[in-house]
């Protein structure tokens, strides 16, 4: 994981002098993410669950060709959870409280005025978070690893070299593997899981 973390920020930080046109901030924002969870090897089991949380984004989005319209978004997040419910229940000390949510997306740029843009893009995330907790005689730990389909449309805001960004980020999972250990022993297990996460945010930026 460490090393999966280091790439994606070398590779952020190579990527600022590969396109000439582009910036790079951070953002905020609400998020809320309901989803049924279908196990493998028991068709008959489902479980729907409401999340709630804080998610941080550390973005940067880089423009190319001769109009600088398309361009390559990374995003590094972080998504804090606030609350699970599952069946009007808190469940929120059985689930993780962070999730690591790097993403890659291609970005194409309208521009509304001389300094308004209106950004749409789509591509790839991906999702951690682990659990573990230890008693008298036991450990227990586990990790989920989602993928899912990620979509944005911000507003950018330009003032000089610096700017503010606002908008709405939308992920649809479609594959989940959870990996657990109890007692020495380990599994891991595929996951159905059928949702949607919206999370409205605002931040700033600096462009170049």
């Amino acid at each position: 994981m460490k090393k999966f973390i280091t790439l994606l920020l070398v590779s952020f930080l190579l990527m600022t002098n590969v396109f000439a046109g582009g910036f790079a901030g951070v953002n905020a924002g609400p998020s809320f993410d309901i989803y049924t969870m279908k196990y493998e090897g028991m068709s008959e089991r489902s479980d729907t669950f409401m999340d709630s949380g804080v998610a941080f984004d550390l973005y940067s989005t880089f423009f190319f060709g001769e109009k600088e319209n398309i361009g390559l978004g990374i995003k590094l997040g972080a998504d804090a959870n606030i609350s699970t419910s599952y069946d009007g229940h808190d469940v929120s000390n059985d689930f993780a409280e962070t999730d690591f949510t790097p993403a890659v997306t291609f970005q194409y740029r309208i521009g509304l005025t001389d300094s308004i843009d209106l950004l749409l893009g789509a591509g790839l995330e991906y999702a951690y978070h682990g659990k573990s907790s230890s008693g008298d005689g036991y450990f227990e730990s586990y990790s989920f690893h989602s993928f899912a389909v990620s979509a944005n449309t911000d507003f950018a805001f330009r003032f000089g070299h610096f700017g503010i960004l606002a908008g709405v980020n939308l992920g649809v999972p479609f594959m989940t593997i959870v990996n657990s250990s109890y007692g020495g022993h380990s599994d891991s297990m595929n996951i159905g899981k059928l949702g949607v996460q919206v999370t409205p945010h605002a931040g700033v930026f600096y462009c170049w």
